[in-house]
């Protein structure tokens, strides 16, 4: 930290300025000195030696003196005697920031136009001679500087307010390198550690939600499922510290994080080689930021519990089980009316019978007692008793966390150690997850030319249990929600074990289909077992004021296990009702180095000039297993030993290396205008070796406009920035040569293997991406508004892409380079403080975005690759919809009166949203703060999954209709509403394109059973019914902080603390029911569930 204050001594050589910052950066400590300080003359001065000697060569060549206040060195100017000393008296002050009101440590207080003069202490306290007549002048880095005139007062209190931001701030870029924000010629975005920390997340990156123009962060409803995360449409590459990881972004400690920097294109990560093509995620990781020769200490801890749901399916509770309004349960499995058939579509509930003891009409079901001389179930009320089975079932869900750090701060370095805790108990039961970890961070300097930073993390993820997710019997919403009828109480189904037959066969209300949703919790459970270490150690070694090479090793290494039990009588596609056991091991490790040799030179006050050379290694090694049973011989039993038939093994082995040069020079014209040039070449394992190098080049410049010519008044930034780079990507694994694989089947004893079908190509070329980008960065009124605004091509060429091949061949497909494609996008990001007073001010930001992504061209000269065509957007949802008149009504069967299927697949809309937006609000009052997050995405859609089950299963509110009683009745009353065919014909090419429509058509008058036909026409046959607008616009989270004053903090040993009162997954706006949108697509998804809590920081 550098605060400018005032002085006027003329020195020769390296300016103040330059050698205080030398010295802060080798001995790590903090001084506090003139703002004037760059147009001071040079200074001779060795910095060999102790910090004391140094500060002790310095004073004596300045005649400046060094007071040590804390952590800090403030810098004062000797005082000199005035020829009316004896007219001087004492003038004693507090300067506070007008802004917080907080006092400000280290503001330079001087009488103009002499030396003499002070700087406030940590209370932000001074006092001076002075006499009447004296301008007092106050300045301070970040501040405006003030002047005030010395009457007959003997206490002066400033306030001081904040000066215009320049873009002086440091950014962290590829390879951890740092640059001025200034000199960049790319998009980025930084989100501190702030927007981190507070509303906690088991997820890190869930806290970028809507934070970030162009990053779309698609957050789950399920506990524990991957996230997915794409900047400008594309996965990125995860970095943590400069050095490239594979995450599943759980391991990383929110508590670790000092701030998130998106590198948002190929310009900006092309240092990372392919691997970086797509963008990065820069991780940077709290440093040792104590005070010197005292334990800085951080707790950070939080609880969170579930109130409610954003989106919670809705249920009909007017019909129970059965089919075609029928229902009578004999055993469960078909023996009855209806009662294995498995549906929804089964007799009105709550209906008067006047002959029965209960009043209500009487049916047999799967709970009604059972005749002891007939050995028949006795028939009781049909009547709703599920119609909150979904609630009913759930757990409150919750979230806990603590976090301690400690980090000292010597004159050589600092060491930091951080260990937290998270427990999340799930909404399903029966399910948690633990997540610990554990970080050591130090920098050390090893003599006067060398310092080693290094890191060490540990990361365990355990779960005993945690819910399967997808469409299926394994899946809670798929044997509750979906397949269970009102008539059902799912809190009977408790007891899942059938009496007599524990650990044998489950209790349910289907005995053909289904599983007891409690059964799956309690039974089939997977247990998840992670284990992940992050090691890294860096030694640079200064040779000189302008050279240093810098050596990076890290190691990343993770081991997996999970196991899947299977009870028996678990009812699966497969109906294997046998049981199993099934367990899978994954190995990972990662291996990185990199040596770089930097070079800065400054010639004179118009030119500087950087570099950077290197070279990196990096390795990639993964070893599977996966081993299950054939069956579990005595239930309850999870070993392999205990298979039936010979037990299931498959393993695999597989690495990757890639060797790399690279180098970066910038040069600088007056601090302000900026050209960056960057080239890569890597050599990958994994191409034929024929093929397997290539380069990219990338150019970058940065115009800061204000800093070159004057600006009006209202303009404070103004920059402008272009910069082009182009990638390349190589192949996975094994990808050019086929062999031979198991079958993992056996015949008379021996082990089938086969051949691949896709035909691999051994002069397979790299896949290229070139991107151009353009972009503005414009602040107004000292920094209260501003705007950047980026626009950015990315075309990509030579694409590995699957053809098919001829089936004479032996093969299906093949691998080909081809195919180009465009995509072109836009990214706006504004920010403004509205208000700003003395005790209030209110922030507020707002980032927009889209982009659209194009097929250029076909690989031969084709009009046609997988259904597109050259103009079409990959995002292009290609489906089967329902045969349409011109018109777009829907034609029917006239006969079957259904509707028919158009044969070929059609473009139904487009699956990435018409543009993504974000906007983040804060508002301080005095010790009080609130902040919400709101964002959303617009257009685009979706296939759900759970909507098409609830209509096709008759859960779905909308299949309440006044034909589900005419239909129980025998009539055929529903006429779906379109046209039949009356005539002529319809002709289409093979892409389904409609070359002559001569048909005349009439309206529909074909009446069908109700059931008969929402269970067609929801039943797959079209995407149609399944396709919803996936907009929605979704309150983030909302927090109100209250930060403890410091003279309370002080009395309880503190030297800050805050408590937060937190919700996140506040409240939703979309227009598909019964689902989330937030992850982009449906595939049974939980109710997605909102949480509040409460959050304490304490610093001592």
């Amino acid at each position: 930290m550098v605060i400018f204050t005032t002085n006027t001594f003329a020195l020769n050589g390296y300016s103040l300025f330059e050698i205080i910052q030398k010295i802060e950066e080798k001995h790590h400590v903090e001084f506090a000195y003139s703002n004037e300080v760059r147009d001071m003359e040079n200074i001779n001065i060795s910095l060999e030696g102790s910090l004391e000697a140094v500060i002790q060569q310095l004073s004596n060549k300045t005649g400046l003196s060094f007071k040590r206040v804390d952590d800090m060195y403030i810098v004062q100017p000797p005082k000199s005697q005035s020829k009316q000393e004896q007219q001087e008296r004492i003038i004693k002050g507090q300067v506070k920031d007008a802004l917080s009101g907080d006092p400000i440590i280290g503001v330079t207080v001087i009488i103009k136009g002499s030396t003499s003069g002070t700087v406030t202490d940590m209370d932000g306290n001074y006092e001076l001679k002075a006499s009447t007549g004296n301008i007092l002048v106050f300045a301070f880095l970040g501040f405006e500087t003030q002047e005030v005139v010395l009457t007959s007062q003997s206490t002066i209190n400033v306030e001081l307010n904040e000066s215009a931001q320049e873009l002086t701030e440091v950014v962290v870029t590829a390879l951890g390198l740092e640059k001025e924000a200034k000199a960049i010629g790319y998009s980025t975005q930084e989100v501190k550690s702030d927007a981190i920390e507070t509303v906690r997340q088991p997820n890190v990156m869930t806290n970028l939600t809507g934070k970030v123009a162009g990053l779309d962060v698609k957050n789950s409803t399920e506990m524990f499922d991957g996230l997915s995360i794409e900047i400008r449409g594309r996965e990125p590459l995860i970095v943590v510290d400069g050095i490239p990881v594979e995450t599943n972004l759980y391991d990383i400690n929110p508590d670790d994080i000092e701030s998130v920097n998106v590198l948002k294109g190929a310009s900006a990560s092309a240092l990372y080689g392919s691997r970086g093509k797509d963008g990065a995620v820069m991780i940077s990781m709290k440093k040792g930021k104590g005070k010197s020769d005292k334990l800085d200490i951080n707790v950070n801890m939080g609880t969170q519990m579930q109130t409610g749901f954003v989106v919670l399916p809705e249920t009909q509770s007017q019909y129970g089980m059965g089919s075609n309004g029928q229902y009578w349960y004999v055993d469960g499995k078909g023996g009855g009316i209806a009662d294995g058939d498995g549906w929804v579509w089964g007799p009105k509930l709550n209906q008067r019978d006047p002959n029965t003891t209960s009043g209500y009409r009487e049916i047999a079901q799967w709970n009604s007692p059972v005749d002891p001389v007939t050995g028949e179930r006795i028939a009781t009320p049909w009547v709703s008793q599920g119609e909150n089975n979904l609630q009913n079932f759930l757990s409150q869900a919750s979230i806990s966390n603590l976090n301690l750090s400690v980090a000292k701060h010597t004159e050589n370095g600092f060491v930091r150690v951080s260990a937290g805790h998270m427990y999340q108990s799930g909404m399903v039961p029966n399910t948690d997850l633990n997540i610990s970890n554990i970080s050591v961070t130090t920098q050390q300097k090893l003599g006067k030319k060398f310092t080693l930073d290094a890191f060490f993390s540990y990361n365990k993820q355990y779960s005993d249990n945690y819910p399967r997710t997808g469409y299926g019997p394994h899946n809670y919403m798929y044997n509750l929600l979906f397949w269970m009828g009102p008539d059902v109480d799912v809190r009977h189904l408790r007891n899942y074990w059938a009496e007599g037959q524990e650990g044998y066969q489950q209790r349910n209300y289907n005995d053909a289909w289904y599983n007891n949703p409690y059964f799956v919790a309690y039974e089939n459970t997977q247990m998840y077992d992670k284990n992940t270490n992050l090691a890294y150690a860096t030694l640079t070694y200064d040779i000189n004021d302008n050279l240093k090479i810098l050596n990076r090793v890290s190691v990343n290494n993770s081991s997996e296990f999970k196991d899947l039990k299977t009870p028996k009588s678990f009812l699966d596609y497969s109906n294997d009702i046998r049981g199993n056991y099934e367990t899978w091991n994954a190995d990972r490790f990662w291996f990185n180095n990199d040596l770089i040799i930097t070079y800065n030179k400054k010639f004179n006050d118009n030119w500087s000039f950087s570099m950077n050379l290197g070279g990196n290694y990096n390795s990639y090694q993964a070893r599977d297993l996966y081993s299950g049973t054939d069956g579990l011989q005595v239930p309850n039993n999870y070993n392999l030993a205990n298979s039936i038939g010979p037990v299931t093994a498959t393993n695999m082995f597989y690495n990757k290396a890639m060797y790399s040069v690279y180098g970066t020079a910038e040069l600088a014209w007056k601090n302000a205008i900026f050209l960056n040039l960057a080239a890569r070449n890597d050599w990958s394992s994994t191409l034929p070796a024929s093929n397997n190098s290539y380069f990219y080049p990338s150019i970058s410049t940065s115009v800061v406009v204000s800093d070159l010519i004057e600006m009006p008044d209202a303009i404070s930034i103004f920059k402008l920035r272009g910069s082009m780079a182009q990638v390349s990507g190589d192949l996975d694994v094994y990808q050019t040569q086929s062999v031979y694989r198991s079958a993992n089947r056996m015949w008379n004893g021996n082990a089938q293997v086969y051949y691949p079908s896709t035909l691999l190509n051994s002069n397979i070329r790299p896949e290229t991406s070139t991107t151009f980008e353009i972009g503005t960065d414009v602040r107004f009124l000292n920094d209260r508004i501003g705007f950047d605004l980026t626009y950015y091509e990315i075309v990509d060429t030579d694409q590995i892409i699957k053809l098919p091949t001829s089936e004479a061949s032996g093969f299906e497909e093949r691998y080909v380079n081809g195919n180009e494609y465009k995509q072109q996008g836009i990214e706006l990001m504004l920010h403004a403080t509205p208000i700003r007073k003395t005790n209030f001010e209110w922030n507020t930001s707002m980032n927009w975005s889209k982009f659209v992504r194009k097929l250029t061209s076909i690989y031969g000269g084709q009009d046609n690759f997988d259904g597109l065509q050259i103009g079409d957007r990959t995002d292009t949802y290609l489906g089967y919809d329902w045969e349409r008149s011109p018109e777009g009504e829907i034609v029917y069967d006239a006969n079957s009166g259904l509707p028919i299927v158009n044969p070929t697949r059609t473009a139904m809309g487009h699956t990435a949203p018409d543009w993504l937006f974000g906007f983040q609000n804060s508002f301080k009052y005095k010790n009080w703060s609130l902040g919400f997050a709101i964002d959303g995405r617009i257009g685009g859609i979706m296939y759900s999954t759970t909507n098409q089950k609830m209509m096709w299963g008759g859960v779905h509110v909308n299949t309440l209709s006044e034909h589900r009683d005419r239909e129980i009745a025998g009539e055929s009353s529903f006429v779906g509403q379109g046209v039949v065919v009356t005539g002529g014909e319809i002709v289409r090419d093979a892409q389904g394109n409609v070359i002559s429509d001569t048909r005349t058509f009439a309206p529909n008058s074909t009446g069908v059973g109700y059931s008969a036909w929402v269970i067609d026409h929801h039943g797959g046959r079209s995407d149609a019914p399944g396709l919803f607008d996936a907009s929605y616009v979704k309150l983030r989270e909302v927090s109100i902080t209250y930060t403890i004053p410091k003279t309370f903090a002080s009395k309880l040993n503190m030297k800050g603390a805050s408590v937060s009162l937190t919700c996140n997954n506040v409240w939703m706006w979309s227009n598909i029911p019964n689902v989330d949108p937030d992850i982009g697509y449906d595939d049974s998804q939980s109710p997605s569930p909102r949480y509040t809590g409460i959050n304490l920081k304490a610093n001592f």
